[in-house]
C-alpha cells in the first residue's frame, strides 16, 4: 500500500518549483523595468489603446476608465509590481496575496501587452494562480512562519484565534 504522504510530498514541491519559476522570471522581468524606468506611461498608453480595439466589456472598460486615465501611475505600478511580487514568491512570502496580483498584472499583460505573447502571459497567469491557491510558500519559503504570526486575512490560514475559523 503506497503512503499518501509521499503522494502529497511530491506534489508540494512540484508547486513549489513552479512558484520559484515564475517567481524569478517576474523578478528579473521587474528589476529590469525597474532599473530602465520603461514601460513608461507613454509606452503604456500606446500599448493599450493599441489592444483596447480588440478588447469588450469588463476589460475595455478597465483599460479606458482606469489605466488610460493614469497611465504613468499603471507604469509605476506595472514595474513595481512586477519587482516586488517576484521577490515575495521567490521568498515564499505571503504567496496567496502574491499569486492573487501577480495573475491580475499577467491578465493585463495580456490584454493588452503584445498579442505574439499572449499565450505567454496566460501561462504566467495559471502559475501565479497555482502559486496563490497551494500556498506553496508554506512548504519551502517564509509563509511556514507567517502563517502563524499574521492574521488569517492576510494569510488566508484558519487558525484557532482566527475569527473565521
Amino acid at each position: 500500500m503506497s503512503r499518501p504522504e509521499a503522494k502529497s510530498n511530491r506534489t508540494n514541491w512540484s508547486l513549489v518549483l513552479v512558484r520559484l519559476t515564475v517567481a524569478l522570471l517576474l523578478l528579473t522581468q521587474g528589476w529590469a523595468a525597474v532599473q530602465a524606468g520603461s514601460p513608461d506611461g507613454g509606452d503604456l498608453q500606446g500599448s493599450i489603446s493599441a489592444r483596447l480595439a480588440d478588447q469588450d466589456g469588463l476589460i475595455e472598460w478597465w483599460g479606458e476608465t482606469v489605466l488610460l486615465n493614469n497611465p504613468e501611475g499603471a507604469a509605476f505600478l506595472w514595474r513595481w509590481g512586477l519587482f516586488l511580487l517576484g521577490l515575495l514568491l521567490t521568498l515564499g512570502a505571503l504567496t496567496r496575496p502574491a499569486g492573487l496580483f501577480a495573475a491580475f498584472l499577467m491578465i493585463n499583460a495580456w490584454a493588452y501587452g503584445p498579442a505574439d505573447l499572449s499565450e505567454t502571459f496566460l501561462l504566467a497567469v495559471a502559475c501565479c494562480l497555482s502559486a496563490s491557491i497551494s500556498g506553496s510558500g508554506r512548504y519551502f519559503g517564509l509563509d511556514s512562519i507567517f502563517d502563524h504570526h499574521f492574521p488569517s486575512w492576510l494569510t488566508w490560514v484558519r487558525t484557532a484565534r482566527s475569527p473565521f475559523g
